[in-house]
């Protein structure tokens, strides 16, 4: 059902310089959107809901939450494109929220531990390569 837009799409990212790994990105999230689609009663582009496309993004409830994000900027780069083409009115992907991606905690080494590396090292050197002079 989307393959001919979903074709012209990939064309417009290319023109506009997307990366090569962003174009593998929609190329793979589009080809799950149509497939998702053709399971589900939609006759066109036109007649996709708001409603469909959260659920295609739920659907996929084992993805990680990067992969789910990536759906989300791909749904919101194909509807814009379609408005931009007239093919649609509105964009109705862009009400569609980005997940929330916690911030990892970096882990460092505590003083002690920083330590016991430098003298580990410092054992198993026969000569001194740097000294500091006062």
């Amino acid at each position: 059902m989307l393959e001919k837009h979903a074709t012209g799409f990939l064309t417009y990212c290319t023109t506009a310089s997307f990366s090569r790994k962003s174009i593998d990105s929609l190329t793979s999230t589009l080809k799950s959107l149509d497939s998702y689609f053709d399971s589900r009663p939609v006759d066109s582009h036109q007649a996709i809901t708001y409603r469909q496309l959260a659920d295609f993004i739920a659907f996929f409830i084992s993805y990680s939450i990067h992969k789910k994000k990536a759906r989300v900027w791909c749904l919101h780069q194909f509807f814009h494109y379609l408005v931009t083409t007239k093919q649609i009115k509105e964009n109705i992907a862009l009400g569609l929220p980005y997940p929330k991606i916690e911030r990892t905690v970096p882990l460092f080494l505590t003083a002690s531990e920083f330590n016991r590396i430098i003298e580990h090292f410092c054992r198993r050197t026969e000569t001194v390569l740097w000294t500091s002079e006062i």
